[in-house]
């Protein structure tokens, strides 16, 4: 995998490396908002454009994708650029700029590449040009318990008999979306409406995510709605990981 799909020749930076007030981000990288954005969001599988700057830790300047015509663009969550991108980038927001301190094993380890000698630690500056969300977004049971606090809504759409074989999570909204054929049931949209405007953060939950993620595609692109999140591994996962349920 590559950051830069574009190389730019001869370039060189009398910048010195520095790790100084960068905070942990994941594992070893480290990052340090230099600008903090108020634009949209960079979550898991949106399409971000960022403009970039990279230096080796000697500070000569490797690539670099101002000047260009356009930024860089690629989908976070999707492996088209090194792990440190994916986990760097993401939380930033639409007019921010983030310094990253990569290590080799988030970047290109071993093997290096043409311009870039084996274990390297890298150090980038990024610029977050646009975001485009995606239709839904997946979350995990992290992200789950901090929305719950925040106040959004969720909505339990398994059947009675799952609700009263596993209980749900207190304050859920029960309300079933498919019936035994796995069609949607006619009265779920106009009851959820009931519930949420289209333009609401809304979770949907379901025992293992399965019927959830089908929802959310479909609620995101065939009803509008456009805050949608979905639990990736259901209420199962929640339990497992020892979250209480109501009964």
């Amino acid at each position: 995998m590559r950051v830069i799909v574009r190389t730019v020749a001869g370039l060189s930076a009398a910048i010195v490396f520095t790790a100084a007030a960068l905070a942990d981000h994941s594992d070893d990288l480290q990052h340090r908002d230099i600008v903090v954005g108020t634009g949209t969001e960079a979550v898991m599988k949106a399409r971000v454009g960022v403009h970039y700057t990279g230096w080796l830790e000697n500070g000569k300047e490797f690539e670099s994708s101002r000047g260009l015509d356009s930024p860089l663009y690629f989908v976070i969550g999707t492996g088209e650029v090194i792990q440190g991108w994916e986990e760097g980038v993401k939380g930033m927001h639409v007019g921010g700029k983030r310094e990253l301190i990569i290590p080799p094993e988030m970047a290109y380890g071993s093997k290096g590449t043409a311009t870039i000698p084996a274990n390297s630690t890298l150090r980038f500056e990024v610029e977050l040009m646009s975001v485009e969300r995606p239709p839904y977004i997946d979350i995990d049971n992290v992200v789950l318990r901090r929305m719950l606090e925040d106040g959004v809504r969720i909505v339990d759409i398994r059947t009675a008999r799952q609700w009263t074989g596993t209980g749900t999570i207190r304050d859920s909204e029960r309300l079933t979306a498919f019936d035994e054929t796995g069609s949607l049931k006619a009265n779920f949209l106009p009851r959820l409406k009931a519930l949420a405007e289209p333009d609401e953060k809304l979770i949907l939950i379901s025992q293992w995510g399965i019927g959830s993620k089908l929802l959310a595609e479909m609620l995101a692109e065939g009803a509008g709605y456009s805050e949608i999140y979905n639990v990736t591994e259901g209420i199962g996962k929640w339990i497992a990981d020892g979250y209480p349920v109501s009964r």
